[in-house]
């Protein structure tokens, strides 16, 4: 008879193999969220210990601290605080999450977890709400970076402002529809962040934020980028009007790419994002595409260059998640939306979403 097969790695069937009870999902989410050993969310302090499994019934996994006295569980003040779902469906909805290349839909996630589609919303809000990158922990974008900026899709406007051929319409880009600018590094790292407007003030605010001062960019011949750019070591452009989409190494095809990849997900899989949440969608996608590392190889013989792509293993991209949850909530508003506590102490950032 033949021996089982081993899960491969990486897999759903591997994941609920590695991790097959409650109390081994709650130990990971604790070496994760805490590296450095268990702390009290309230107040900081690290003088805390465990309810003991007997003597006194108590809740898993709670703990109480000795100096402020406040009980807590891995999940207080975290995107997690008060869920009343064990921690494996967490656990499977941060894979799925993680491993998909454009998303899930709350509709998919909620089937494939056995929720609730509003329950399935929430728990890939609360994900997204570690993906964003606001503590500045990721390394800027340098060498050379590629920008672009790309309008995402909203309601259609009213008829009577639509384009129409051969009917004089008023001059400039005269669209109410969100904007994004997206940086991608040739090292394969990449960034985007939704702009009020694409002009070269708010183009160099993104650029500020995401790319190293010494870097040489690249992009079309957008005008605002042209002179966001100027703070930079070098710009190079191509001209697509004149059928410029790469002059030698001179082109921006990754950022267009990138510009692509938010659409695509926009439309192939959510359909609909509104304003409001649209930043914490392009986070997510963001810090998927940053779990990729571009690998070149070049041939001894003929000196040919390839490239390989290669995804990170689940668990690094956890752990490089779950350390962001500390401080970090997002609840249940009364009229069934989100909302976001403040933050529970000094140097904890407030969440971009949570302002109007």
């Amino acid at each position: 008879m033949a021996g089982k097969r081993a899960p491969r790695v990486n897999s759903l069937e591997w994941l609920e193999a590695k991790y097959p009870t409650e109390d081994s999902a709650r130990r990971l989410f604790e070496s994760l969220i805490w590296p450095h050993g268990p702390h009290c969310p309230h107040c900081g302090s690290a003088e805390v210990w465990r309810f003991r499994k007997k003597g006194r019934k108590s809740r898993a996994g709670l703990f109480e601290c000795r100096y402020c006295s406040g009980q807590f569980t891995v999940t207080t003040k975290t995107p997690m605080h008060a869920t009343k779902l064990p921690l494996k469906v967490w656990l499977r909805a941060l894979y799925l999450i993680l491993i998909s290349s454009k998303g899930v839909s709350s509709v998919i996630l909620g089937k494939q977890l056995g929720v609730r589609q509003p329950t399935a919303w929430k728990i890939a809000h609360a994900i997204r709400e570690m993906t964003d990158d606001r503590d500045g922990d990721e390394p800027l974008l340098g060498k050379i970076v590629e920008v672009d900026t790309t309008f995402m899709g909203a309601p259609p406007r009213k008829k009577k402002s639509r384009f129409h051929k051969y009917v004089w319409n008023p001059p400039g880009k005269g669209s109410a529809r969100p904007q994004v600018a997206v940086a991608a590094s040739r090292d394969g790292r990449v960034a985007a962040a939704v702009i009020e407007k694409s002009d070269a003030q708010n183009v160099g605010r993104f650029l500020d934020r995401f790319v190293s001062k010494d870097a040489v960019i690249m992009s079309d011949d957008d005008r605002a980028i042209s002179r966001a750019a100027k703070a930079f070591k070098e710009h190079s452009t191509v001209t697509h009007g004149d059928d410029q989409f790469a002059i030698g190494s001179v082109h921006a095809n990754r950022a267009e790419s990138l510009a692509s990849l938010l659409k695509r997900a926009q439309l192939g899989v959510f359909h609909f994002i509104s304003r409001k949440h649209l930043q914490r969608y392009v986070d997510e996608l963001m810090f998927r595409r940053n779990q990729r590392r571009v690998i070149t190889h070049q041939s001894i013989k003929d000196g040919t260059v390839t490239q390989e792509i290669r995804y990170r293993n689940f668990d690094d991209q956890l752990a490089d998640l779950l350390k962001r949850a500390v401080g970090r909530q997002v609840r249940r508003s009364r009229s069934g939306g989100l909302e976001w506590p403040p933050p529970i102490a000094p140097g904890f950032a407030l969440a971009p979403s949570a302002s109007p």
